[in-house]
């Protein structure tokens, strides 16, 4: 092609290529925007729960499917609007942390019932143990059905429609002689497990930041090590914690025992009835985990979220100025990788991984499986730790998991006649201090979403 003829074209495929790169990195900018990978901050401001559940199981995924050099800047944006709606700008003290990145809220409501009162509506805000037993898988056991002896008999079991799980937790102050796996809370300080888990995050970052050095000896390889390096630095600055509460002497043996049961309203992941000594639940529903308010440490994490923000468009731009092709590419395909890694992150249930909850999940399932008492300690410290037991049924309607309920909540047992099926039954028996009341249950599964859409929108406190 001669030059100068206003032929289409170009006379420099260096250029040409540059212009394609640069066009399919915008590209994949914006379908990268699109990930919901909110709770990647979540992770970044709270490493000691989203960090403290070593597992080889987990390893891989973590390593592979984790990285946060790719394209973040709206879920970023959304991060930092969540923190301005918060208030959190405003200056020291100010604003409230619950329902930001720093303190998720899960919008969920709970009654109180204690006694012969009447029941009280509360928020369970950031409820580590609703969240636990809404991972938890649904029982496998299926209720036998009888055959029918003639082809045109009338089956003797309803068709099912939906399975709904009916979960009792029972939360008690940890003795010494309680049995069970020890996990330890995410309150305490940075530890080099979770320096270990950070690093394993980024290691695609590390291994291109290596090739990129070896082969272009190029300072630009900091492009790839910026998240790790922003990731450490905001895990060494993190904001303390609010721990678990010390166990209290009580002045007379039958307050010590008296216990009351918090039924959650459901929101399509089952029933769930938390039974135990009114300080020691209520605790996981206020200020257990809390950020201990820092002004310094707030404005650093926050400056950090913003930094994340920027990386995809400082990356951007330093691949169309100072990069050659081969280095374009590689940076090209890094951002590829990292969007379609976040997308199977999210619906494979990543924000599970190595969590405080997936934890207890796991010693859970796996005392289900062996057909033992869920049961496990948390909390490292005797004067602090709880000790829970979990015990789940089956149920094949959404009604027959609620007339369950009414019965736990009523005291009458945990056991329900016909077609449900149960995990091992509590060792450690309740008091049954609560005597009958008529619960306010949901009566059909719209009921249920109704109740939960009015009790979020009540004004939420911040503990």
């Amino acid at each position: 092609m001669r030059s100068g003829s206003g032929t289409y074209g170009s006379d420099d495929p260096a250029g040409s290529n540059a212009a394609v790169l640069g066009a399919l990195g915008t590209l994949i900018g914006y379908v990268g925007t699109e990930i919901s990978v909110n709770d990647l901050f979540e992770r970044l401001l709270w490493p000691q729960r989203y960090y403290n559940s070593p597992s080889a199981h987990a390893a891989w995924k973590i390593a592979l499917l984790m990285p946060m050099g790719g394209p973040l800047h709206k879920a970023a944006l959304r991060t930092l609007d969540s923190f301005y709606k918060n208030g959190l700008f405003k200056g020291s003290r100010q604003g409230h942390i619950l329902g930001s990145a720093f303190f998720a809220d899960t919008g969920r409501p709970y009654q109180l019932h204690k006694g012969r009162d009447s029941p009280t509506a509360e928020q369970v805000r950031n409820g580590m143990w609703v969240r636990v037993v809404d991972e938890m898988p649904m029982l496998l056991k299926d209720p036998v059905s009888k055959k029918p002896k003639h082809e045109d008999a009338i089956p003797l079991t309803k068709p099912v429609r939906q399975k709904v799980a009916v979960s009792h937790l029972h939360l008690m102050r940890s003795v010494a002689s309680d049995t069970g796996p020890v996990i330890s809370e995410e309150t305490r300080s940075i530890g080099v497990k979770t320096i270990g888990w950070l690093i394993a995050t980024e290691t695609t970052g590390i291994v291109i930041a290596l090739v990129v050095l070896f082969v272009w000896r190029s300072a630009l390889m900091l492009l790839w090590l910026l998240p790790l390096l922003l990731k450490l630095l905001s895990a060494c600055f993190s904001v303390p914690r609010e721990g678990l509460t010390q166990h209290q002497s009580s002045h007379s043996e039958k307050d010590q025992h008296q216990e009351v049961k918090f039924e959650i309203i459901p929101n399509g992941n089952g029933f769930l009835i938390i039974e135990g000594e009114e300080s020691l639940v209520v605790q996981f529903f206020r200020h257990y985990g809390h950020p201990v308010r820092s002004r310094g440490r707030e404005i650093l994490q926050i400056a950090i979220v913003t930094a994340f923000g920027l990386l995809f468009p400082l990356g951007l731009l330093c691949s169309l100025l100072w990069m050659p092709p081969g280095m374009q590419t590689v940076w090209l395909s890094y951002q590829l990788y990292s969007t379609v890694a976040l997308h199977i992150y999210h619906f494979a249930g990543g924000h599970h991984w190595a969590t405080t909850e997936g934890r207890i999940c796991e010693s859970f399932r796996t005392a289900e499986a062996k057909h033992e008492d869920a049961r496990i300690v948390f909390g490292s410290d005797r004067r602090t730790a709880v000790h829970a037991t979990l015990t789940r049924t089956s149920h094949d309607s959404f009604a027959d998991g609620r007339a369950h309920v009414q019965t736990l909540l009523s005291g009458s047992g945990f056991e329900i006649g016909g077609s449900s099926d149960s995990s091992p039954a509590l060792s450690r028996a309740s008091s049954g201090a609560c005597s009958p009341s008529r619960a306010l249950l949901p009566q059909t599964e719209s009921d249920a979403q109704v109740l939960s859409s009015a009790a979020t929108a009540e004004p939420r406190r911040d503990g």
